[in-house]
C-alpha cells in the first residue's frame, strides 16, 4: 500500500476558502478581441499551407487589428511546431506559419513521415491558431496586483520594455500545462526582455516597463480532417442544457472507466504486488503523459473505492460494469490493509482514510459476490477499531478544527447509538465555510442515521416530521452561501461561459473554478433527496443549482474534442481536470466528482420518479 502517505490531502480535507466579494473570474473586454470571421479566414489559409507543406511568403492576410499570432502544429497530439509573431502587419500570420513549419520539419517523426509521404505529409498534422487583439494596460503597483486581474488561459500576457514587446500566448502555455503559473509566465517575459526578475516598481526604475492583456480567439481541430472549433482554454464550452438521465449516467460511467484504467491490472504476480504496494497513482499529468506522485494518499484511495462502490450500486442493467467496479473497489480496500511495516507507515493510522473505507465497506455489504470473499477482512477489522478510537478521541477534543475529519468519522459510525449529539455539535461549531468543505460527510452521516432510526412518520409528510433544528438550519446556510457563490450568466463579475455552474471557491486566496466544486456538490445532492433538508418549496431552486453544477463538472472532463492537445488521448479521455486551466487529473478529484455525479443522478432520478407518479 502507498509509500507516500500524507495524513490528509488538500482536496479531501483542506478547508475551502470562499472568493472575496467582487472576486471570481474576470473576463477581458471583447472590444479589442479579433473577430471570428477574420480568425476563420486566416485559419483556412494556414490549413491549406499545412496540407501543402509550404507557405506563400508574399501572401497577405489583413489582420483587422490583430496584434499577435501563434500557430501550433501537432502530430498525434504531440507538438512538433510552434510559430509566434507579434510584429504586426498583413504578413504577420504568414511569418508565424513559416516558423511553425520550419520547426516541424526538424522533428524526427515528421521527417520520416515526409520521406514516406512527400506529397501529403502535412495532411497528418493538426492546426491550432490563436490571434490576439490590441493590448489593454493592466494597472497595479506590483506584479501581485496584476496577477489578480489575469484570468488564466483566456488572454495573452504582454510585457513592454520601451518599444520592445514580449507575448505569452495561452495556447502555448496550455501545451506545457503552465497556464495557472501566471507569475512564472511574467518571469519568462522578463527574461525575453533582458530584465532582471524583480518586482514592477524596481523594473520601472530601470526602464519604461508595462504589462498588458491582449484578448485572444483560438481555433483548433480535434483531427487533421476535422473542421475547426472555437476553443476556450483548449476546450469547447459544454452546452448549458438540462441533462437527461441517460446523459448523466453516461457522464458518471466515463469517469468510472477513467478511474478503472488507472488501477494496474493484476495479470501477473508483479502487477498484483504493485497494486498492493502502491494502490492507485496520485495524479495523471496529460502534458507529460506521466503520473505524479506514483501513489495516491490513503484518503484519496479510499474515496475512489467509495465512489466506485456507490456508482456500481447505481447501475441497474449493466452487470459486467458493475462487477468490474465492485472488484476494483475491493482491490483498493485490500491494498489499504496490506501493509509492509518495513517500507511504509500503516495507512490505517489515517482517520480520514479509515472512515471513508468504513463507508465503502458498508456500501459493498449488499453485494453477495463480494461479501462472500475475505479479501478485505483485515481492513474491516482494523478500520472498525481505529474509527472507534478516533471517535473517542474526537469526543474528548470537541475543539478539533478539522470539521471534515470529524464529519467523516461520524458518518462512519452514524448507525451506532448516541451519535446524534456529536453530529449536532459539529453542525453547530463549524463555520459556514467549514460546513461547505465537510458537507458530503455531514449529509452522509444524516442519511445513515435516518436509515438506522427511521421516522415512524412518512418522510414525505413534511408537517409530521420533527426537523433536526441545528442540522437543518446550518445545512441551509451552507446551501444559501453556495448559491451566492455559484457562477451565473447574469453575474457581471464572472460571465465566463466555461465557468458557469461552478462555485467560486478559492485556493491560496485566488478564485478557483475547479474540481473542488464537486465536494460540496456531493453534499448538495444528498440534501436534495432528503425532505428534512430540502422542502418542496426549495426543490426547484436546488434542482437548477445541481444541474448547473453538473454542466460545469462536464466542462472539466477531457472529451474527444479537447484531447487534440494531449500526447495520450486514450489515457486522458473521461478524466476530470483540476480546473478550467489546469490539465492535471488528480485521483482524489476524480473520485469525489464520481461520487458527486452518482449522488446527483440518484437524487434527480428519484425526483423524476416522484413527479411521474404525481403526474407533474
Amino acid at each position: 500500500m502507498p509509500r507516500i502517505l500524507p495524513c490528509a490531502t488538500a482536496f479531501l480535507c483542506g478547508f475551502i476558502h470562499l472568493a472575496a466579494q467582487g472576486g471570481g473570474l474576470r473576463a477581458s473586454s471583447d472590444n479589442s478581441r479579433p473577430d471570428l470571421s477574420t480568425a476563420v479566414s486566416i485559419w483556412s489559409t494556414a490549413r491549406a499551407w499545412v496540407d501543402g507543406g509550404t507557405t506563400d511568403p508574399k501572401q497577405e492576410m489583413p489582420p483587422s487589428s490583430v496584434r499577435g499570432a501563434a500557430i501550433i502544429l501537432r502530430l498525434y497530439g504531440r507538438v512538433v511546431g510552434i510559430g509566434i509573431d507579434w510584429m504586426g502587419g498583413p504578413l504577420m500570420p504568414t511569418r508565424a506559419m513559416q516558423a511553425a513549419l520550419k520547426d516541424a520539419v526538424t522533428d524526427e517523426e515528421v521527417a520520416r513521415l515526409r520521406e514516406a509521404n512527400p506529397n501529403d505529409w502535412g495532411e497528418r498534422l493538426t492546426l491550432e491558431l490563436e490571434l490576439c487583439g490590441e493590448p489593454v494596460p493592466l494597472l497595479g503597483r506590483t506584479f501581485s496586483d496584476i496577477i489578480e486581474r489575469i484570468n488564466p488561459g483566456t488572454d495573452a500576457i504582454v510585457m513592454r520594455r520601451g518599444e520592445k514587446f514580449a507575448y505569452a500566448f495561452p495556447c502555448v502555455m496550455h501545451t506545457t500545462n503552465s497556464t495557472s503559473d501566471v507569475a512564472g509566465a511574467i518571469a519568462r517575459l522578463c527574461d525575453q526582455l533582458d530584465l532582471p526578475r524583480r518586482d514592477l516598481a524596481q523594473l520601472e526604475a530601470i526602464d519604461s516597463v508595462a504589462v498588458y492583456l491582449a484578448p485572444t480567439i483560438r481555433l483548433a481541430q480535434s483531427a487533421p480532417a476535422q473542421a475547426p472549433f472555437r476553443a476556450r482554454r483548449g476546450h469547447q464550452v459544454a452546452l448549458p442544457i438540462k441533462p437527461t438521465a441517460e446523459a448523466r449516467a453516461q457522464f458518471a460511467g466515463e469517469i468510472a472507466q477513467w478511474l478503472l484504467r488507472q488501477i494496474p491490472k493484476s495479470e501477473s504476480m508483479r502487477d498484483q504486488e504493485s497494486v498492493n504496494t502502491l494502490g492507485i497513482p496520485g495524479a495523471y499529468r496529460p502534458a507529460t503523459d506521466s503520473f505524479e506522485p506514483l501513489s495516491a494518499s490513503p484518503a484519496e484511495q479510499a474515496v475512489v473505492a467509495l465512489a466506485l462502490a456507490r456508482h456500481a450500486a447505481s447501475l441497474q442493467n449493466e452487470s459486467e460494469a458493475r462487477s468490474k467496479e465492485l472488484a476494483a473497489s475491493w482491490r483498493l480496500l485490500a491494498a489499504l490493509g496490506d501493509v509492509d511495516p518495513a517500507a511504509e507507515r500503516d495507512p490505517l493510522q489515517d482517520a480520514l482514510a479509515c472512515s471513508i473505507a468504513q463507508l465503502t465497506m458498508e456500501s459493498l455489504a449488499n453485494s453477495e459476490a463480494i461479501a462472500a470473499t475475505q479479501i478485505a477482512q483485515p481492513i474491516r477489522t482494523k478500520a472498525e477499531v481505529f474509527v472507534s478510537k478516533a471517535l473517542q478521541s474526537l469526543k474528548v477534543d470537541r475543539a478539533c478544527p478539522d470539521i471534515t475529519l470529524r464529519a467523516a468519522v461520524l458518518a462512519a459510525v452514524a448507525p451506532f447509538p448516541g451519535q446524534r449529539d456529536e453530529l449536532d455539535h459539529v453542525w453547530e461549531s463549524g463555520t459556514t465555510e467549514q460546513l461547505i468543505s465537510a458537507l458530503p460527510f455531514l449529509m452522509e452521516a444524516e442519511r445513515r442515521m435516518a436509515i438506522a432510526a427511521p421516522s415512524s412518520e412518512s418522510e414525505t409528510s413534511s408537517p409530521a416530521i420533527t426537523p433536526l433544528p441545528i442540522a437543518v438550519q446550518r445545512a441551509r446556510e451552507a446551501r444559501e452561501l453556495l448559491a451566492r457563490l455559484q457562477c451565473h450568466s447574469s453575474d457581471t463579475s464572472s460571465p465566463e461561459p466555461d465557468a458557469l455552474g461552478s462555485f467560486l471557491l478559492s485556493a491560496s486566496g485566488r478564485s478557483h473554478s475547479g474540481a473542488q466544486s464537486s465536494r460540496p456538490g456531493a453534499g448538495l445532492a444528498l440534501m436534495l433527496r432528503n425532505p428534512r433538508f430540502t422542502s418542496t418549496e426549495e426543490r426547484i431552486g436546488a434542482v437548477v443549482m445541481q444541474e448547473s453544477l453538473l454542466r460545469f463538472l462536464r466542462q472539466l472532463q477531457c472529451d474527444s474534442a479537447s484531447a487534440y492537445a494531449l500526447r495520450n488521448s486514450r489515457q486522458a479521455l473521461g478524466g476530470i481536470h483540476t480546473s478550467l486551466w489546469d490539465l492535471n487529473m488528480p485521483i482524489g478529484a476524480n473520485g469525489m466528482t464520481l461520487w458527486c455525479v452518482t449522488e446527483s443522478n440518484e437524487s434527480l432520478r428519484e425526483l423524476d420518479k416522484a413527479r411521474s407518479i404525481l403526474g407533474r
